[in-house]
């Protein structure tokens, strides 16, 4: 019987058949006699091009024990305070019944769309155009299709040199790492477009303001 493939090939396999550079580390932390458990730190990251426009980004620390230890999705800069912190996910039952938790305090005002989601971290998001701009916000629904968080500076993408000094959007999911092609494309087609109406919206209001 043939042994399934791991993501790390799936990925490289998905890199080489589109043309695409692949950067990948798998790095060990030290172990000592007292605590003698292997933990590692695997990052990998793909640009969507040559212009490096956005990126396909997984990232896997079996040491932390946080919600983010582990995620994958596509990401690309966008010119915010590194300090924003905002990150939405789909409404579902469980939220529905629930009238009184931390999340459900944060609107910005479009029942259309806060009546959806539910706004895990909200720093800035009321004074922030970019979501409640309905376009984006039609774009942002269709991520959720696949059960996928949008956000911006939540997880730790310092190895990517895009995002160094740079805030960013991600579309991304926290339970595993992505390797389906036709997922990846569409996470980095989706990712484009929700940039390209992010550019479109800040021109129209540098235009207006002169």
């Amino acid at each position: 019987m043939e042994k399934e493939k791991s993501s790390i090939q799936k990925l490289n396999e998905f890199a080489e058949q589109t043309n695409r550079l692949i950067t990948f580390t798998d790095k060990l932390y030290p172990s000592n006699a007292i605590h003698p458990v292997t933990y590692r730190r695997r990052t990998l990251y793909i640009p969507n091009n040559k212009g490096r426009s956005s990126y396909f980004v997984c990232f896997d620390d079996s040491r932390r024990m946080n919600r983010y230890a582990r995620y994958s999705g596509v990401f690309f800069p966008i010119e915010l305070s590194k300090s924003t912190k905002i990150c939405i996910r789909k409404k579902d039952i469980v939220d529905k019944l629930n009238f009184f938790t931390k999340t459900n305090r944060c609107k910005i005002g479009q029942e259309s769309f806060d009546s959806h989601v539910i706004y895990e971290e909200f720093d800035s998001i009321r004074n922030n155009q970019i979501f409640t701009n309905t376009k984006i916000q039609d774009l942002i629904r269709k991520a959720f299709v696949l059960k996928l968080r949008v956000g911006v500076n939540m997880l730790l993408v310092d190895f990517v040199p895009g995002f160094r000094k740079q805030s960013y959007f991600g579309i991304y999911t926290t339970h595993e790492w992505l390797t389906n092609p036709m997922r990846i494309e569409f996470l980095f087609d989706l990712a484009e477009e929700i940039n390209r109406n992010i550019n479109s919206m800040q021109e129209a209001l540098e235009m207006a303001e002169l």
